[in-house]
């Protein structure tokens, strides 16, 4: 249980203001996710190319609850450029409890990359119900575009 001073530095760090039932839910949903996703076995080769967006392709996409629960983690060394995650450090992601849906369910391992895309859609329309069920407004957008709307530290 967090103290009420700590709430309140969390409130003040996010990116939107989440009611504790709905944090406290996102994170369950985080929990079964990281279970469903375990129980298929997907390999991690831990190149880190899911990180490195310009090289790799890739750009991450995530929603308001997910991007409040990615920036509770300091940025180490604040915001750097927007061609890797700011959270990759020396190879190892710095900020594995606070991973959106899409860091969770990418994987470069081809066997299980259309069962993981269902997976993600899924878990990625029950954070829309709960965001529309308190009104907020949905917003699914990259990375960098949440980065530029933090601002900086």
């Amino acid at each position: 249980m967090r103290s009420r001073g700590e709430c309140r530095r969390l409130r003040e760090t996010r990116v939107v203001d989440i009611p504790a039932g709905v944090m406290n839910e996102l994170l369950a949903l985080y929990r079964e996710l990281d279970d469903e996703v375990a129980q298929l076995g997907p390999s991690c080769k831990q190149c880190g190319r899911c990180c490195h967006f310009a090289e790799s392709g890739l750009r991450l996409f995530m929603g308001p609850l997910e991007a409040s629960v990615f920036f509770e983690q300091p940025l180490p060394g604040g915001l750097t450029d927007k061609t890797t995650c700011p959270y990759l450090v020396e190879g190892v992601c710095a900020n594995r409890s606070g991973r959106s849906i899409g860091c969770r369910t990418y994987f470069c391992d081809p066997l299980v990359g259309e069962t993981l895309g269902r997976i993600h859609e899924r878990y990625l329309n029950r954070t829309k119900d709960s965001a529309t069920r308190i009104r907020m407004s949905w917003r699914y957008v990259s990375l960098s575009e949440w980065m530029e709307h933090r601002g900086p530290g």
